[in-house]
């Protein structure tokens, strides 16, 4: 079998990689990661461009050459930062979002610009020039005193939250991108992988590695932890916490593969078990920061300042159980959401078994009612009926009607009226009718369901300002002849029985439940759950 091979640079693949990085080609991944435009021009010093005059080198970056330069009329010292000759037009792009997203910031911990421009095929921008060293080169000489440590962070979290607020992620937070001015407060730099969230950022390829390796957060290595946004820069912010403290990012491996893997699935080693003078209070700070998930994060780079502040101001204790009252919360909260999902997967089904039930309950129900009606009309109506057709004409029929108002209140349903009728005519019943019930009773569809009795249901045929209701009537003829008739009208309403009202009720409530109250309570508990970290 041949070798597979990249189909950008021909190299042969490692086909014995698994994981998230099969098929990737190293020497591609390695070229998007570290974009080296070109090499430090030294022949540019001592010439000039646009109103610059070129005094030295001050260094050279993945997105272009910093220069020392002099700027004409002010007669003042700038940095000029130089795009290389090769640069394709995607590099282009990035360099100009670099000067944009610059441009927007003002704050005085993020290196301002002056001046963006083009000539002769160079695009280039100005920005202020800062002597000093990088915090790189502070942590080189030894881990940081936790306070000391603490202060720098925090300017830096300060700086990055102006930026989130302006829509701009860094995405490159790392110890020599912060600069160490004169007075000692940090300035960061280099923006040249900046995401501008309002703007559509295609620039970098879906499943393209951006930053760098041992300050990359999860999501840039893989795009199953979530998407790059604000709650990356956090993580590179915890990052640089960690490697002030112990004088090393989190994971480090001269494999890269290796590397992301352990950014990826392995835990951090605790600041203080590798750093004796790095207290649990800023070591609890720095690992929350750097979870693995983004939502378990702090919810903002302004809400670890924070915490840095009271570590300040308050000491490591206060941190402690700042944090430690937040776990407590969050994990409450995670238990309820976690709950409101098992709810919303749970509550449909038993409401649809509950919906089943009622179902068949309110089909039992009116059996249960045919089965009443039919006994009222053949055992209590025809019976008088029989009676009433035999009597004499003009002979008194008051105790007949005593008899039928009688059996009306015998049945424990609601017996609205029990009718003698003769050729459709009432001749007696057991309250007075409302006007045209009969006729709209006689109108309605009738059906035989046995014993010689016809069922015709009513729909709210009361009278206005009366109790509304709708009327099932049982229909009987008299053995003496079809001239006379009797009915049983009886209510529908009351045909449900204690039982079948309690599950449709709860069924009701179960549906409005999970149509309602759980996509709210699982919407507010995901906001909250990005409220601060859950260490």
């Amino acid at each position: 079998m041949s070798a597979a091979a990249c189909p950008t640079c021909g190299a042969e693949l490692d086909r014995s990689r698994r994981g998230s990085f099969a098929g990737v080609c190293p020497r591609c991944l390695l070229a998007d990661l570290a974009v080296e435009l070109s090499t430090p021009d030294l022949g540019r010093i001592g010439t000039r461009l646009g109103r610059h005059e070129i005094l030295g080198l001050a260094g050279a970056g993945g997105m272009g050459t910093v220069y020392v330069a002099r700027q004409d009329g002010l007669d003042r010292e700038v940095a000029l930062k130089i795009l290389g000759k090769l640069a394709g037009e995607r590099d282009v792009e990035r360099f100009q979002r670099e000067a944009r997203a610059l441009a927007r910031l003002r704050h005085p911990g993020i290196v301002a610009v002056h001046e963006v421009g083009s000539e002769e095929g160079l695009h280039y921008y100005t920005m202020d020039l800062l002597r000093g060293r990088t915090l790189a080169d502070e942590v080189a000489e030894g881990p940081l005193e936790p306070r000391r440590a603490a202060a720098i962070v925090r300017s830096v979290a300060l700086a990055i939250a102006h930026a989130h607020e302006n829509g701009i992620v860094h995405r490159d937070l790392k110890s020599s991108n912060i600069l160490l001015a004169e007075d000692g407060e940090p300035v960061v730099a280099d923006f040249g992988l900046a995401l501008d969230l309002r703007e559509d950022h295609q620039l970098t390829r879906t499943g393209t590695a951006v930053g760098t390796g041992p300050y990359m957060a999860p999501e840039q290595v893989s795009k199953k932890h979530g998407s790059v946004g604000p709650a990356t820069d956090v993580y590179g912010l915890g990052a640089v916490l960690y490697e002030c403290l112990t004088g090393a990012p989190p994971f480090w491996d001269d494999d890269l593969w290796e590397l992301f893997r352990k950014v990826q699935f392995d835990a951090p080693i605790p600041p203080w078990v590798l750093q004796r003078q790095a207290d649990r209070g800023i070591s609890a700070i720095a690992l929350a920061a750097i979870e693995k998930e983004p939502g378990r994060r702090y919810a903002s780079a302004r809400a670890m300042a924070e915490d840095l502040s009271v570590y300040l101001d308050e000491g490591p204790k206060a941190v402690e159980v700042r944090l430690g009252r937040d776990r407590s919360r969050r994990r409450r909260e995670r238990l309820f959401l976690r709950g409101c999902r098992v709810l919303s997967v749970a509550l449909p089904l038993v409401a649809l078994a509950l919906a089943v039930l009622g179902v068949r309950g309110i089909d039992q129900e009116h059996r249960r009612l045919d089965r009443v009606g039919t006994a009222v009309a053949t055992r209590g109506v025809a019976p008088i009926l029989d009676e009433v057709a035999a009597a004499p004409e003009g002979a008194s029929l008051d105790a007949f009607e005593r008899r039928l108002k009688d059996e009306a209140l015998r049945e424990p349903l609601r017996v609205f009226f029990l009718v003698l009728c003769r050729d459709g005519t009432p001749v007696l019943s057991s309250a007075t009718l409302p006007e045209g019930l009969l006729a709209k009773v006689a109108l309605a569809p009738a059906e035989g369901i046995g014993e010689g009795v016809r069922r015709a249901d009513v729909a709210h045929m009361l009278e206005p300002g009366e109790d509304k209701d709708a009327l099932r009537a049982f229909g009987i003829e008299s053995s003496a002849g079809s001239r006379w008739t009797g009915w049983a009208i009886l209510s529908r309403r009351d045909l449900v029985g204690k039982t079948t009202r309690f599950l449709q009720a709860a069924g009701l409530f179960v549906a409005l439940f999970v149509l309602v109250l759980v996509p709210v309570l699982v919407s507010r508990s995901g906001s909250s759950r990005a409220a601060g970290p859950i260490p």
